[in-house]
């Protein structure tokens, strides 16, 4: 098998492709049909689809809530205890809230910042619900916003990363504000490019909102001008609980327009804080969008490397290895030859074993056999060997003990292999015994050995 194994390593090796998938001794390769194990192929996002490369940048539009009745949301009650567990439970304006989002595409990951600004609550809402401490997001700053006066303003932000499934999806990592889903067991959300002017995204979570068997989906859809200057983005949240029929439990419409530049961004962003009546330590705070891949505002955190880790197909081995596996046809065809070729091998060691020792053994019969001359001293020397007990001896035939006992009495030191291939090869006809014309033959041999060795050594 060693002589096998490295006719095998030989044969391959001698290929400068030895070892790569599709080469005629391995299986074809599993990135032939599957993008996921060809390291040619991408995982970032650009590489999917232009659309990631033209939602890049600065986005101002208007948004609006609606409930499952497609009415504009009215301002609700603050709740303290679980502020944020749903669109309505704030004390503000849900139409004509001015949207500031930044979207960045970095190799496989996707980062969204928005920043959504309500206007102050009409003045009934105020008068129905005068304790301040339930109506307006104060952020425990008293006296720091006033019901019918101030606006309001929130940051979200969403991080997503493309994963080794190389299927032009990104799965979000992880969320801060509004889209902050730590309270549900379990969260799921992706984006991607549908076609060439519409993202989608779907997000699943379960035992949201603080209930147990409560299941949320979300629906959104991102859809671009020709000019990819503006889309219109509709967010369609569904809830879903046992016993009941999906219900829409909000829905949130977006227009959004494309900013020449950073600089006329940041005019439109302070421009709406001030029209707005954004209290203004709320002002102080905020940063600007896109001044970096996270805004830590209002102490939100920022994912960590293991955040990203969780999707992020560049901080984790793939799965999808190629594989370089040989053809079991050639491992079966390789090892038949080997087999052969180890057979072969074998016979030929043999053979030339059982001729050096033919060669020994003919040398030191020569010396008592080559000198044989004429046909009275081969029948006289045969009768000689001839010469056994009881019926073996006079039978015209060398038995193995009348020649064993003839070594021994001519004291020729044969070993007993010796012995044994010589008496093997003079019974030409493997009867046992050697008769007279084996006999000849046997001598005619050893004279012409015997004579061309000394020619050699003439000649030399």
């Amino acid at each position: 098998m060693m002589l096998h194994g490295l006719w095998l390593f030989l044969l391959l090796g001698a290929n400068p492709t030895n070892g790569d998938c599709g080469h005629w001794a391995y299986e074809d390769c599993l990135g032939d049909d599957d993008k996921r194990y060809d390291d040619s192929v991408s995982y970032d996002l650009k590489s999917f689809s232009p659309l990631w490369g033209n939602i890049e940048g600065y986005w101002v539009g208007t948004t609006t809530f609606r409930d499952q009745n497609n009415k504009v949301l009215e301002p609700g009650t603050f709740n303290l205890s679980a502020p944020g567990t749903a669109s309505s439970a704030i004390p503000y304006a849900h139409d004509n809230i001015t949207t500031f989002r930044w979207y960045s595409v970095q190799g496989t990951r996707f980062i969204v910042q928005q920043v959504n600004m309500f206007s102050a609550p009409p003045p009934a809402f105020c008068e129905a619900n005068p304790d301040n401490s339930t109506n307006v997001i104060d952020f425990n700053v008293s006296g720091s916003a006033v019901c019918g006066t101030h606006g309001f303003l929130d940051v979200g932000q969403r991080f997503f990363a493309a994963t080794h499934e190389k299927d032009g999806r990104a799965f979000e990592t992880f969320a801060t504000g509004p889209y902050d889903n730590q309270q549900s067991k379990r969260h799921t959300a992706f984006i991607s490019a549908a076609t060439e002017d519409v993202f989608q995204s779907l997000a699943s979570a379960d035992g949201g909102l603080g209930l147990e068997q409560l299941k949320l989906t979300a629906f959104d859809h991102y859809v671009f001008s020709p000019s990819f200057t503006d889309y219109t983005f509709t967010h369609a949240l569904f809830m879903r609980v046992p016993q009941l029929s999906p219900l829409i439990f909000a829905r949130q419409e977006s227009a959004m327009q494309k900013q020449n530049s950073k600089e006329e961004f940041v005019a439109k962003f302070k421009a709406a804080m001030a029209d707005k009546n954004i209290p203004l330590w709320i002002r102080d705070q905020i940063p600007i969008l896109g001044t970096a891949d996270c805004v830590e505002a209002f102490a939100q955190p920022c994912p960590t490397k293991t955040d990203w880790a969780k999707y992020d197909a560049k901080l984790t081995d793939s799965p999808y290895q190629e594989q370089h596996n040989i053809k079991v046809s050639v491992v079966i065809g390789f090892s038949i030859l080997g087999a052969v070729l180890l057979l072969a091998f074998v016979v030929i060691v043999y053979e030339l074993r059982i001729r050096s020792v033919k060669k020994s053994a003919h040398k030191k019969m020569a010396r008592h056999l080559a000198a044989l001359q004429g046909h009275d001293e081969l029948v006289n020397t045969f009768k000689r060997l001839d010469m056994g007990e009881g019926e073996e001896g006079g039978n015209g035939l060398i038995s193995k003990d009348e020649f064993r006992k003839y070594i021994q009495d001519e004291q020729i030191e044969l070993t007993e292999k010796e012995f044994d291939t010589f008496f093997k090869e003079a019974d030409a006809d493997h009867s046992g015994q050697i008769d007279f014309g084996e006999f000849c033959a046997l001598v005619g041999l050893i004279r012409r050995e015997t004579k061309g060795d000394n020619m050699k050594k003439a000649g030399a």
